[in-house]
């Protein structure tokens, strides 16, 4: 019933005031058909803010799947000291209020005063760099900030798809003399291949 309520009924709704005109606080609403598509379809500012989201995506998804997937194996190892206080420590921003984490990084990134641009200075970069008030920065500095923030999340899928594969499998591949490069083209990487296209296809949504 909650799932009806709170997700199944918005999603149908959102379609069929997509074809009304309505301010969204009155009760008069006016079928319009496609009329509402045509227009956003010829506003440029709609294909820009498509074109900046595809540009986002391709930069976060790759990063996120990557590294964390590289994390995920250094964490996954039983010789690890400490591994489960680096797991929390990288899943924290997660679970980190969005907003404290803007106030933040707009603090640390501050071109004046930001303990970032200080040692910019330091090491000879006169004035230092206005990420987020250049253009040509500004998206690639958000996307980063994006990859911290939501950075465990996707490490947590990989360490539970690491969490599927038997450890006599590896015991086996040690005996017959298999070095950590071999475990991991041969054993770890095909194993995870169906893992890797959900975690992709996760990462992807939960960017755009």
């Amino acid at each position: 019933l909650l799932y009806g309520v709170y997700t199944i009924y918005p999603i149908i709704a959102s379609y069929w005031y997509s074809f009304v005109e309505w301010n969204g606080f009155g009760a008069d609403r006016t079928f319009v058909g496609l009329r509402n598509y045509r227009s956003v379809f010829a506003d440029p500012l709609f294909w820009s803010s498509f074109k900046i989201t595809i540009i986002f995506m391709l930069l976060v998804a790759p990063a996120r799947v990557i590294l964390s997937f590289l994390l995920a194996i250094v964490l996954n190892s039983p010789k690890l000291p400490f591994s489960k206080l680096f797991r929390t420590v990288f899943f924290l921003p997660v679970v980190t209020t969005t907003a404290i984490v803007g106030v933040v990084m707009q603090f640390i990134l501050d071109p004046s005063s930001g303990p970032i641009n200080a040692i910019l200075m330091f090491l000879g970069f006169e004035g230092g760099v206005n990420f987020l008030g250049d253009s040509s920065l500004a998206l690639t500095t958000v996307a980063v900030v994006y990859v911290w923030k939501f950075f465990g999340i996707t490490m947590v899928y990989w360490l539970a798809a690491l969490q599927t594969i038997p450890q006599e499998t590896y015991e086996a591949a040690r005996i017959d003399g298999a070095g950590f490069v071999q475990i991991f083209w041969f054993i770890t990487v095909p194993l995870l291949k169906p893992f890797l296209i959900i975690i992709s296809l996760l990462t992807i949504e939960d960017t755009f």
